[in-house]
């Protein structure tokens, strides 16, 4: 028996793989902004896999949780990203900046869905660079 998880903000597939891995997960829908990013992924879990193509291309900030994302997913994993929140970015914008604001969006679709358990991968400076408060 696998669990069924939703992948946000996919990318080419690594935290996927991680979890469809372990054998105890599947990926049933994902979605990842970048074409070449979706469409490694989907290759990828095709050649290892046998899976359909599962990971669509799709802005994040125009998917609706309800209507968009596929029922019984026990799990949603992912990581918005993290440039404006890197040590590495000069500016390090955090919430402010255009990539930083999808942290809100990650969480709207954990608080809409309630999926029994999420992963939230990101840099440790998230929550070092700005005062922000998580609630769920």
């Amino acid at each position: 028996m696998t669990y069924p998880v939703i992948s946000l903000f996919s990318g080419a597939g690594f935290l996927d793989l991680g979890f469809t891995e372990t054998h105890a997960f599947s990926i049933i829908w994902g979605t990842e902004l970048i074409k070449q990013f979706a469409q490694s992924n989907n290759y990828n879990m095709r050649q290892r896999y046998g899976h359909p193509d599962r990971i669509i291309t799709g802005d994040v900030t125009q998917i609706d949780p309800i209507k968009d994302i596929p029922k019984g997913a026990v799990g949603i994993i992912g990581g918005p990203p993290c440039q404006d929140y890197s040590i590495g970015n000069a500016n390090s914008p955090g919430v402010e900046g255009d990539r930083g604001k999808l942290v809100w969006d990650f969480l709207d679709k954990i608080e809409k869905l309630k999926p029994d358990f999420f992963l939230f991968e990101n840099v440790e400076a998230l929550y070092k660079t700005k005062n922000i408060e998580f609630r769920l």
